[in-house]
């Protein structure tokens, strides 16, 4: 299998919202789990903000999907963004919130 495309993508606290850790960790099995049974490499790391006034959230470095995907499972897990990537070039932050502004 190519891992031409990556993306960066946590479940924890949906829309900027801070959840319980309970919830953040059901979140995240969930989508953990989705992936696994959809067959989808990845591997865990952290999202560890620039500021003190965010918690660091666990999140998955998920291979090989496509820009769509990506972003669909965004919207489905409530993230306002997401970092994707390709082999040939620069990985880029996505705002992907439907939310209206």
């Amino acid at each position: 299998m190519e891992f031409n495309t990556f993306s960066l993508l946590t479940a924890y606290n949906p829309a900027s919202q801070l959840l319980s850790s309970e919830d953040n960790e059901k979140r995240q099995s969930a989508l953990r789990s989705e992936l696994e049974e959809g067959g989808v490499i990845f591997l865990a790391g952290d999202n560890c903000p620039d500021a003190d006034n965010w918690p660091v959230e666990p999140a998955l470095c998920i291979f090989a999907l496509s820009l769509q995907d990506a972003c669909q499972l965004g919207l489905k897990y409530g993230q306002n963004a997401l970092v994707f990537g390709e082999s040939d070039g620069m990985p880029h932050l996505l705002w992907i919130s439907d939310k209206e502004e």
